[in-house]
């Protein structure tokens, strides 16, 4: 007989203090925590930035700061409000992307008591950012002419930006939470690093995140249908434990293959809310895909991700979950270490009784 797979707790540290990232890993580690899961997200695949308007709120706590974003993004529109409510001070937007819409913008950031800015890429003529500056001498016709102009004229090398707050992969290539963030927390903790990829291209972080220190490399089965075989070759091959992840519309027969091959994933984790958002509320139904998988491999690693909790992890643990990523339940909790304990027990509990 196969022998279960051990209880493995992994708070997800998209709910923690962004501010105090090294400090609060340290904290889940001495807590009983197994691993630290760390989700990687692009907003072509999730409706959500990891970095953006979490970490400047964060932030926020902790500074007066004024606290200068700029927003490499397709759709900037989309988070002036969510900034504002954050505590962002100043928002600067790509004329690239604003040709059509820049007037309404400058409008809704100014409204929303943010600092309007623009920036233009090294390619692009400075002439088309003119329209939206109103100039140092302040001519009055100038004010006429553009009522709501930005205050903050923002010409830089776009990838020069280890001072600005908000990037999307989709319009600068680079994750700002990605290898440089799991890089960075190698350096102040020796924890199983559970890297889940919510990208469109996970092939293209596998050399990156290997050398930043990732432990595990999760890519999803919807973005990976033709080349999973060559991925999980890639992330062995750089010394990385692969899995592969299902959102809740996924049937989870189709990673069957992927458990099954003669070069094989060695974790599944079944989404049990849709990704992107923390704090979501848990999808019991997704325990169907969990007793699947666990009647069919019995000494696999199974992760549940979503929604986990003291309310919840009875009915994951039950169907064969062995590996809980939970996180406001553990960070919103009065005493962390008490929430990962009962975690633990649960699954141990429902493993002794099978």
């Amino acid at each position: 007989m196969a022998a279960a797979a051990a209880a493995k707790i992994a708070p997800s540290m998209l709910s923690s203090d962004f501010a105090n990232l090294a400090a609060e890993a340290d904290r889940m580690v001495r807590l009983g925590a197994d691993w630290l899961h760390m989700d990687i997200m692009v907003t072509h695949f999730v409706p959500n930035l990891t970095i953006g308007a979490p970490v400047i709120q964060s932030l926020r706590k902790h500074t007066k700061a004024y606290l200068d974003c700029h927003l490499m993004v397709t759709n900037p529109s989309d988070y002036v409000e969510p900034l504002a409510k954050a505590g962002a001070s100043g928002f600067t937007f790509h004329i690239e992307v604003s040709r059509d819409n820049w007037q309404e913008l400058i409008q809704s950031i100014k409204a929303k008591g943010m600092r309007p800015g623009v920036s233009l890429r090294p390619g692009t003529p400075v002439e088309e950012v003119f329209p939206l500056v109103i100039a140092q001498y302040n001519f009055s016709r100038s004010h006429a002419l553009f009522p709501h102009a930005v205050h903050n004229y923002d010409i830089n090398a776009f990838l020069n930006i280890s001072n600005k707050c908000s990037n999307w992969e989709h319009f600068v290539p680079n994750l700002t939470i990605g290898a440089p963030v799991i890089q960075s927390l190698r350096k102040h903790t020796k924890a199983y690093l559970d890297c889940h990829l919510m990208v469109t291209n996970p092939s293209d972080y596998v050399e990156p995140l290997a050398k930043a220190g990732a432990s595990g490399f999760t890519f999803h089965i919807e973005v990976s249908r033709d080349n999973w075989q060559e991925l999980i070759q890639s992330i062995k091959a750089k010394g990385m434990r692969p899995g592969v992840s299902l959102r809740p519309g996924t049937p989870v027969e189709e990673v069957f293959p992927l458990v099954e091959a003669e070069n094989p994933v060695e974790l599944v984790l079944v989404m049990t809310v849709e990704p992107g958002f923390g704090g979501q509320k848990f999808m019991p139904e997704m325990m169907e895909k969990v007793r699947a998988l666990r009647k069919k491999y019995p000494s696999l690693d199974i992760e549940v991700d979503g929604g986990l909790g003291p309310s919840t992890i009875d009915v994951a643990a039950s169907a064969g979950a062995n590996c809980i990523v939970a996180g406001s339940s553990i960070f919103g909790a009065a005493e962390p270490g008490e929430v990962i304990s009962a975690l633990r027990k649960s699954v141990e509990g429902s493993q002794n009784k099978s």
